[in-house]
């Protein structure tokens, strides 16, 4: 009895809390109040644990059983009620009632109509709103507890593959970087001891980056700081990611959208901004981690399709470009603040900055550059992060295709990196393909990007040129960790 009255009165006290919310009128909630009081609460459990209690003699079960068969109607039980309260009145108050002056019959028919639609109605309100129908499903488990926990169970694993319907192929998880705090960025120094890049210079000293220490999952902190491209299901909020991602139907291609319009608003022109730092600043945490496993030097790989045809080319995108790059777009917002006057553009620094991060495509620089407004400089930069977040996923990889982070549950096969609608900004994709003599020791295809105008698009791809097998060129230099040259 005494854990079934705890247990009742709670429920009771989210009963009557969720009711108020529902009251409409004054009658109604001076009602709610009422009832609400703790000795209303304890009257109403006593009622509910005798007529739910298991132990009963024979004469009070049979009165509760024809007590529940009963169909009168209210109107019934209202006058059995009234005709009970008559006989109990004394004769002198019968007597005193009989000499009171006769009222008009219709006058008291008006008033008990009044009364029971009175009480009609806030019978309606107590056992017809969604207050009610959670009080019902409360009782329930209360009174069958295995039944309650199994059904709700069958209702939490539904709703959870109704989500992860919803969210596919998002797998969305709890990150372990907060984006609003600094982390410990790339050193554009470093190299690995015995590297071959230490061949051309001196001896190099172990020089890990300070403040990380060696990451044993450093596939997953990769791909939590990168994302796709910047973006990664970190928050349910959409709003807040970096950009939008929109997938094929059997989500094995995937683009990555950022929108700003070419005579940009200041508010939409701060958001990409900040999101292009954000990017920037999580790629070169991203290295800082590989730096630390020792799997990293100073510059990352691309493999980049040119205008060479049968020929992709292994690129590197030195460290030093991405941390400038940071800083003329840090400065550019610093110096954009109101009654903030500076002369030197870093607008347009960063702008070049971005050209020479994405030389590794070897197009001319007047078709890369495109125009020179504000909003073509802007597009170039977000185009630039996340072109060099995507490349480091893909080189944590080692460059082996499909993409598959963590946080989706399908491979990705192909990403375009674009500014939706304008067919003047140039964009990326990345897509697998099969090597030619490294295919074998591979035994995979490998992810390789390639810059493209929306106008040229179908010339260049249309027939799809890169499902042939590729030579890639390299040089000695691109290599990664110790190595000896013969």
């Amino acid at each position: 009895m005494k854990n079934f009255t705890k247990v009742h009165d709670e429920i009771l006290k989210t009963f009557f809390v969720d009711l108020k919310s529902e009251a409409e009128n004054d009658k109604q909630l001076k009602t709610v109040r009422l009832l609400r009081h703790c000795t209303h609460r304890q009257q109403v459990t006593e009622w509910i644990y005798n007529l739910a209690g298991p132990y009963f003699d024979t004469e009070t079960t049979a009165k509760h059983e024809n007590f529940l068969n009963q169909r009168e109607s209210r109107d019934e039980l209202l006058h059995q009620y009234l005709q009970s309260r008559a006989r109990l009145e004394s004769p002198d108050d019968w007597a005193h009632a009989t000499d009171a002056p006769e009222l008009d019959s219709s006058d008291e028919d008006e008033e008990d109509a009044s009364s029971l639609e009175e009480l009609e109605s806030l019978v309606n309100f107590l056992v017809s709103g969604l207050s009610f129908e959670n009080l019902r499903i409360n009782l329930y488990g209360l009174a069958h507890p295995d039944q309650a926990i199994e059904e709700a169970l069958r209702t939490e694993i539904a709703q959870l593959l109704a989500e992860e319907s919803s969210n596919k192929p998002w797998i969305y998880f709890e990150p372990r970087y907060d984006k609003k705090k600094h982390l410990p960025l790339a050193d554009s120094d470093f190299h690995v001891p015995g590297c071959v890049h230490s061949l051309a210079s001196s001896v190099l000293d172990d020089k890990r980056p300070t403040k990380l220490s060696k990451d044993q999952k450093f596939q997953d902190t990769v791909q939590e700081l990168c994302g796709i491209a910047g973006v990664a299901p970190d928050t349910c909020d959409k709003n807040s990611w970096n950009s939008a991602v929109h997938f094929a139907p059997d989500s094995s291609m995937a683009t990555v959208t950022y929108s700003l319009s070419n005579a940009p608003e200041i508010d939409d022109e701060q958001i990409l901004l900040t999101r292009i730092i954000q990017t920037l600043e999580r790629v070169l945490a991203a290295v800082a981690c590989l730096q630390c496993s020792g799997l990293c030097c100073n510059s990352y790989t691309v493999i980049t399709a040119g205008r060479d045809t049968g020929v992709v080319h292994l690129k590197e995108i030195r460290v030093h470009k991405l941390g400038a790059l940071l800083h003329r777009v840090q400065c550019y917002v610093i110096l954009s603040l109101p009654n903030f006057s500076y002369q030197h553009d870093y607008l347009e620094d960063a702008w070049w900055k971005c050209c020479q991060i994405l030389d590794v495509f070897e197009i001319a620089e007047t078709n890369m550059r495109g125009e020179g407004t504000k909003g073509a400089k802007l597009h170039l930069m977000a185009l630039t992060t996340k072109f060099a977040s995507l490349v480091f996923l893909s080189y944590s990889q080692a460059h082996l295709a499909p993409i598959q982070p963590f946080f989706l549950d399908t491979a990705l096969e192909r990403v375009s990196l674009t500014e939706s609608g304008d067919l003047r900004v140039p964009f990326v994709i990345a897509k697998s393909i099969r090597l030619t003599c490294l295919d074998d020791m591979l035994r995979s295809a490998v992810t390789v990007f390639q810059m493209v105008r929306a106008s040229s698009y179908d010339l260049q791809l249309g027939s799809d040129p890169l499902e042939a097998r590729y030579d890639l060129s390299a040089s000695a230099t691109d290599l990664i960790g110790k190595g000896t040259l013969v």
